[in-house]
């Protein structure tokens, strides 16, 4: 680390409690104050922003010992454990070329990117959205994370070539439960809100419960207003492609110990259009959402309350009666918005409320948690639904973190759940998947090491998961118990430039009701699926390497990975129909491989500071165990952008803030599974604007074009490849946001 603590001024031992913490932050050569420097304690999400002289006071009763991160623009992030007793901390900061990462929260053990045993990949969404998209657009722009999608309204992140339930999705710690069985049910929220985004990559049940083979997608809401302060924006895009608009709204107050934010957002979209200039029938969605999130502390204990909601109507593309459809029918001459058949109606309720105590040498944390998805699929009548299934979700988390010393800490937890999953009465009185109960329960420990350089990482996992269907069609009433231990074992060796990684890890994931007991049409994917109630449990083990080489101009990291999965779960077409529909079969591979991995760099040339030049390449391969492929592992491609950092050359009110070029080229996939067609290369070209004018509530600008060539493309996860309805042509999209941040004004 190239930064150093000044001084510390300590008035007394012991555990006891700081009424404010005040300072001041410096450049480390000038000693000069760093204005406008963030300080931020994030056990507290309490934060505040140093004024031109680089001074800040934070007040509220705190304990002696703290977690701050200090970030200004331009500088390396200081993050420490500080004794905050005598309520001064000065601190200088290094200048760098390159803006490197500056936590994670996902992380059980450290927010210290460096110190993180297990590499994970965090980013901005901010940054993800420099040209803007769907969520599941900003997340495919991560290094080895791609998305499955049919159309513009469903999406579902594919981490490693794994997707749906073997990959797991967090919200601030909420795992959310969301029928992601379906090829067709896509992620239940927006970007509305979310600060940053953070990818684990391969099994990772020790530290977030069984199904996480492929990794975990972690969101994290925005950090709440600086203390003292309130803060807002409204904005809005419009998009050509869909002649839709994504608006939103959200405010943010904080006191000295309370803290409160809000948010709402509203989308509608049309058919979107093809790069032949018809349009992708019944492609059109809308979504309507909001949030609440309350924090407070008070001496040794914090509460943070969050809950969310949305409900959307999205049109299912592609659909079909005809045994050989005629594919010029998915096209549409007009663009049209309207509701019709077939059509998704999904409402999804979020509620979490984590408790957290400090202790002198460490914190107990209690998350308890509810979600509930209400999934409605319409076939044949708009007003009566075929498939009626609500998902209720309750679930807790309880942590005890213990610091021997700085170097030693050990973390004890329980984590579990119980789901609920209810069909509802609809006109054709199917159900794709029965009644079922599920409750899971897991106890883990960590134990980590902090050195110098070298980190390590060791922990246990048991789960035990009992499943109770009731009245399925096939089998009745039937029980299950599924129970596995898991283990992972890591190290890191951090220098100064060369950071090296070595993880072996092992998970498990216990088949699906779905897959045990399905027996009926999937009308989302027009097909009859039927489970097969003699299923196992998948257990994967995963070897990860990664080499991170971080300098004053560069940053280059490759991470290459080989992964096993005992019986592993696929659906597979069979030769039949039923009722009119394809026959798909859930059956199991004794061992499938996938290996492959990732590379990227940053070049940030020092004496072109304007210019930064990333690229990226992911590569995935599997193996069946059987001579043949894995179905649905994605195209391997190569990512770049250039990014014109322009706003030091406008001094004025107005600042062309930035200009931003990206390419993607994917790879033709041929290596296929059987009955699985093979993909063809292709290129993509984004290109974006991004401007700022500055007055006492500044509005930003950004202008652009998402597929600039207007290419015809589809992708090898395209759910919509079967009837070769490509992605959306050339989209010129404008966005507008006007945002405000003002200290509160005193009574």
């Amino acid at each position: 680390m190239k930064f150093i603590v000044l001084s510390v001024l300590i008035l007394s031992t012991g555990f006891i409690w700081s009424q404010s913490i005040s300072g001041l932050i410096s450049d480390k050569k000038t000693s000069e104050g760093i204005p406008f420097a963030s300080v931020y304690l994030p056990e507290f999400e309490i934060g505040a922003k140093c004024d031109e002289n680089g001074k800040f006071s934070i007040s509220g009763d705190l304990p002696g010992t703290v977690k701050v991160r200090v970030t200004a623009f331009g500088y390396e992030p200081y993050i420490d454990r500080i004794d905050a007793s005598g309520g001064v901390l000065d601190v200088q900061l290094t200048s760098t070329h390159l803006q490197l990462p500056e936590a994670t929260v996902s992380s059980p053990v450290s927010d210290i990117q460096r110190e993180n045993v297990v590499f994970i990949d965090t980013k901005k969404l901010s940054e993800l959205n420099v040209i803007p998209g769907t969520l599941g657009d900003a997340l495919s722009n991560m290094n080895g994370v791609y998305q499955s999608s049919t159309g513009q309204g469903i999406s579902k992140p594919v981490i490693r070539g794994m997707q749906g339930m073997r990959v797991i999705t967090m919200l601030n710690g909420l795992r959310i439960e969301n029928q992601q069985w379906g090829g067709d049910h896509g992620m239940v929220f927006t970007g509305l809100g979310i600060g940053s985004v953070e990818i684990v990559k391969g099994p990772a049940s020790l530290m977030y419960g069984a199904d996480a083979l492929g990794g975990v997608a972690y969101f994290v809401d925005e950090q709440f207003a600086n203390q003292g302060t309130h803060s807002g924006s409204v904005s809005t895009r419009f998009e050509t492609a869909t002649l839709g608009t994504t608006s939103d709204v959200q405010y943010k107050l904080s006191g000295t110990n309370t803290r409160f934010s809000f948010a709402g957002l509203y989308s509608d979209h049309a058919d979107y259009v093809l790069p032949n200039n018809r349009f992708a029938g019944n492609s059109r969605y809308s979504n309507i959402g909001g949030k609440f999130g309350f924090g407070y502390n008070r001496k040794k204990w914090l509460i943070n309350v969050r809950y969310a909601f949305s409900n959307s109507n999205i049109g299912i593309p592609g659909h079909t009666h005809d045994s050989i459809p005629d594919l010029t029918e998915f096209q549409f001459g007009d663009q049209e918005r309207s509701r019709i058949i077939p059509e998704q109606r999904i409402n999804n309720h979020f509620l979490s409320v984590k408790n957290k105590w400090f202790l002198e040498n460490g914190e107990v944390s209690v998350l308890l948690g509810h979600t509930f998805n209400g999934l409605q699929e319409y076939e044949e009548k708009l007003l009566s639904p075929a498939l009626k299934v609500n998902l209720n979700n309750s679930l807790y988390h309880a942590k005890w973190k213990h610091r021997f010393s700085n170097a030693l800490k050990l973390i004890v937890g329980a984590q579990g759940g119980m789901q609920m999953n209810r069909n509802g009465d609809t006109w054709t009185n199917e159900e794709l998947i029965p009644n079922f109960n599920q409750l899971d329960n897991g106890l883990y420990t960590l134990l980590h090491y902090t050195g110098k350089k070298l980190s390590l990482l060791g922990g246990v996992r048991y789960d035990i998961r009992s499943l109770d269907v009731m009245n399925s069609e096939l089998h009745g009433n039937f029980s299950r118990t599924y129970q596995s231990v898991n283990g992972s074992l890591g190290a890191v060796y951090a220098g100064k430039k060369n950071t090296l990684r070595l993880n072996a890890s092992s998970g498990f994931r216990s088949p699906h009701v779905s897959e045990l007991a399905a027996n009926g049409v999937h009308h989302g994917t027009f097909r009859y699926e039927l489970g097969d109630i003699n299923l196992v449990s998948e257990q994967a083990t995963q070897l990860d390497f990664t080499y991170e080489l971080s300098s004053e101009h560069l940053e280059f990291i490759v991470n290459p990975f080989f992964m096993g999965i005992q019986n592993y779960i696929y659906v597979n077409p069979r030769d039949s129909v039923v009722d009119g529909y394809p026959l798909f079969a859930y059956e199991q591979l004794d061992l499938a491989m996938l290996y492959g991995g990732d590379i990227g760099f940053h070049y940030h040339p020092h004496f072109v500071h304007w210019l930064h030049l990333e690229a990226a390449y992911s590569h995935i391969e599997s193996d069946d165990g059987r001579g043949g492929y894995l179905p649905l592992i994605p195209q391997n491609r190569i990512s770049s952008a250039l990014r014109f950092m322009l706003e030091d050359f406008f001094p004025g009110k107005f600042k062309l803030s930035e200009i931003v070029v990206q390419y993607r080229y994917h790879f033709d996939r041929t290596l296929v599974a059987i009955n699985e067609t093979s993909s063809p290369e292709y290129h993509l070209v984004n290109a974006g604007v991004n401007m700022r004018i500055d007055m006492n509530t500044p509005l930003e600008i950004g202008v652009g074009v998402r597929n600039v060539l207007n290419t015809a493309y589809i992708d090898h996860l395209s759910r919509l490849k079967n009837i070769e309805l490509q992605h959306p042509g050339r989209n010129i999209y404008c966005q507008l946001k006007w945002s405000f941040n003002a200290p509160r004004k005193s009574k």
